[in-house]
């Protein structure tokens, strides 16, 4: 069965850029409108001198590349793009099989090396893992860098929480206001960083379908909170599949990119409640308090920022969003750990 490569298409199209460099057009032209199939943005360059150029000038988290050019190094532009950013991923594509030269890459720690003619399957089986890198390593620091400045604080638990159970408030862990206060003045340094929802439309910087797709998938998820008034292992599901859907259209605009991302996070902790579910006991109670508070600041945020227009902020909502977040996947640690004491409990007992 052929791999459809649909994960490659969901993460590259979410933010990664691409650059590939191809001295022979014949073969640039065919591959170029694969590449796009799955990349939103792709640079082409067919010398060193344009590919130095561009990557020099643009952010490409990718170079795919051959080596050979007319009265150019391909391989010394491997080195000088190697020594910009250590880490940058590259491919090299080429007919070469010279075996001093292909260790020569090798030492460039390069991330992948194909032979003309080139078996695309093959390509794409790498650019997946590659992407699944870049992806993974971009959410990592976008939560470290939400760390730095967004300390989670113990507070004393609030009313609604406190009903849930009879566990103390020493069991949660909640983000106070100044918490709040902090990452909002980490995201807007001065008042006039801020983007008004009014300014956003006119610099038209959301395109029309991102706009119709956030307003769709907020109105189901409205839908979907109202429908299961009690969390089941279905409600969990669905609700990440929504939410999944509503991060990868905030993906697609450079504005809410980062949103994107900590929506994607949240998937992946739904994802873990719905698998653990007949372990979750009373906690349903409070998963389902946070979970429709993520919803409701979603659904709040698309009405107030692309119905409305009346939004002072566009990012108004980033502080509480990755504060209900938090408090949703540190609630799961705590019940992880709990039942990892519950299992070295028994296996004492036995």
């Amino acid at each position: 069965m052929q791999h459809n490569y649909s994960r490659l298409k969901e993460l590259a199209r979410a933010g990664i850029t691409l650059l590939y460099v191809e001295a022979n057009p014949s073969i640039s032209d065919k591959l170029t409108p694969l590449l796009r199939y799955y990349f939103k943005h792709v640079d082409t360059a067919h010398s060193c001198q344009e590919a130095m150029e561009l990557f020099t000038t643009t952010h490409h988290d990718i170079v795919i590349t051959d080596v050979m050019f007319k009265n150019e190094d391909g391989y010394r532009m491997v080195e000088q793009i190697k020594a910009i950013n250590s880490g940058q991923k590259i491919i090299v594509i080429s007919a070469i099989l010279d075996r001093k030269r292909i260790v020569r890459l090798i030492n460039s720690l390069i991330d992948g090396y194909f032979v003309k003619p080139l078996n695309v399957q093959d390509l794409l089986k790498q650019l997946e893992k590659i992407v699944e890198i870049l992806y993974e390593k971009r959410m990592l620091l976008f939560y470290l860098n939400t760390c730095e400045t967004s300390e989670i604080a113990c507070s004393s638990l609030p009313e609604s929480f406190s009903k849930i159970d009879a566990k103390s408030s020493e069991t949660f862990l909640v983000f106070d206001n100044d918490t709040v206060d902090k990452a909002i003045h980490r995201m807007h340094y001065k008042d006039e960083a801020k983007i008004s929802a009014q300014s956003f439309f006119e610099q038209g910087l959301i395109d029309w379908d991102t706009w119709n797709d956030l307003i769709i998938y907020s109105n189901e998820l409205e839908e979907e909170a109202l429908l299961h008034q009690i969390l089941t292992m279905e409600s969990l599901n669905e609700t990440e599949k929504l939410i999944s859907i509503f991060a990868n259209a905030l993906e697609l605009s450079g504005e809410f990119r980062d949103i994107g991302y900590a929506l994607r996070g949240l998937c992946s902790t739904l994802h873990t409640l719905a698998k653990d579910f007949d372990t979750l006991g009373k906690s349903t109670k409070m998963i389902k308090i946070i979970t429709d508070s993520i919803i409701d600041d979603l659904v709040n945020w698309t009405k107030e920022v692309l119905i409305h227009k009346s939004a002072v902020d566009v990012h108004y909502i980033d502080a509480s969003l990755l504060a209900n977040i938090a408090q949703l996947g540190l609630s799961v640690k705590s019940l992880q750990n709990d039942s990892s004491d519950d299992n070295e409990e028994e296996m004492e007992f036995f």
